[in-house]
């Protein structure tokens, strides 16, 4: 074990020495990236997807347990569909777990004016630091800024109810209240797409982090560069759409909230992915320790830069009620019902639908089922 973590240690000591070269070093890796973003835009399309792909592929199994609980837990039955007549017990456990810890995380935030503590601070010059920030904190996890009772409480819910929250990421921007200050973007957990190396318990491990969703085509065409908008970050967005909206991906998604693909002709919504992490080259050497970009089917609409954070690879953060010991992605409460919570609603059913029969003796004919000159026939219970 001691030489496993030694060996630990000097790679990861390699990997921060390889994500955190020097400023010279980072502008001729930007120049670079830049060069190769404007001569092969494509291969960071093609890299992004393979990325994407290898996430996917490697946690189907961990995916389609969430979507398994995810419909457990807005307690949609599993099962073929069932006769009129007979029984259709909903049991709502699952539901009920997740609100009960839901509520005692946000009973345990509610309850505390200060959620965090900051600790050991060096000098006189980290204590002036330390009050500053305890006290701007305060304000911009309250109610009517970052509101981070309600937030973290959500979180916890979904984590619950599926295994992983969602990612949370904090931005400054118009609070409820319509001032200035900290917010949170809330992103749904299959819409991301991590490295599956990452380690657990450790948001920021791994090369990679895809964010995967559709934005309206108006919305990004107001972001895009032009003579009238010189500081818009999008590029090629007719070209992307184009080339199509992802239809598949967006009926899955409808499934979810449980609705249905409904947009109207003046509405188009193109499927975006933002990468952040490490980006390599077609012989697999490093080409950016740590950029971003992002794609929309075929076409590069926002081209490579240097991720502003020194030391975060991504701003998103994301975690687990039980965390896998090999794996970033955990587990939730659902999971281990799920088969005691089916067996119990079959047998429910069994019980009623013989009852049923015991009770309601008269049988009725459904003249409409009737064929072959009333040779067949079907009865149920009535």
């Amino acid at each position: 074990m001691a030489f496993e973590d030694e060996a630990r240690r000097l790679v990861e000591g390699a990997q921060d020495t390889v994500t955190t070269p020097d400023a010279q070093e980072m502008a001729e890796r930007q120049q670079a990236a830049s060069a190769y973003a404007g001569e092969t835009p494509e291969h960071f399309v093609q890299y992004g997807e393979a990325c994407l792909k290898e996430s996917a592929d490697a946690n189907r199994e961990v995916r389609r347990v969430w979507a398994e609980c995810w419909e457990a837990y807005n307690l949609k039955r599993p099962g073929p569909e069932r006769a009129d007549w007979q029984s259709r017990i909903l049991l709502a456990d699952p539901l009920f777990i997740g609100q009960q810890a839901k509520a005692i995380v946000r009973q345990a935030l509610v309850e505390r004016e200060q959620y965090f503590e900051i600790t050991d601070p060096v000098g006189q010059e980290g204590d002036a630091l330390a009050t500053f920030y305890t006290e701007e904190l305060k304000i911009q996890l309250n109610p009517q800024h970052g509101n981070l009772p309600v937030v973290f409480a959500d979180a916890c819910e979904m984590a619950c109810a599926i295994g992983q929250s969602p990612e949370l990421t904090p931005v400054w921007g118009k609070t409820p209240g319509g001032s200035d200050g900290l917010t949170y973007d809330v992103g749904m957990p299959w819409n991301t797409f991590r490295d599956p190396d990452a380690r657990p318990r450790d948001p920021w491990s791994g090369m990679y982090h895809i964010h995967r969703e559709f934005v309206d085509y108006w919305m990004l065409k107001s972001l895009e560069q032009s003579g009238d908008n010189p500081q818009g970050i999008y590029v090629n967005i007719d070209e992307a759409k184009a080339g199509g909206t992802g239809g598949s991906e967006a009926e899955k998604e409808a499934r979810r909230k449980d609705q249905q693909i409904i947009r109207h002709p003046y509405r188009t919504s193109l499927q975006v992915q933002e990468f952040r992490g490490v980006v390599l080259d077609q012989q697999g050497e490093v080409l950016l320790p740590s950029a971003v970009y992002s794609w929309s089917g075929e076409v590069l609409i926002r081209e490579p830069f240097t991720s502003p954070y020194p030391t975060l690879k991504w701003p998103s953060v994301s975690f687990s009620p039980i965390p896998h010991l090999e794996r970033f992605e955990g587990r939730g409460l659902l999971e281990g019902i799920l088969p005691m919570w089916r067996t119990t609603m079959a047998l429910l059913d069994l019980t009623l639908d013989d009852l049923n029969w015991v009770v309601n003796r008269t049988f009725e004919v459904e003249p409409g089922l009737l064929m072959d000159g009333g040779q067949d026939s079907e009865f149920y219970p009535g």
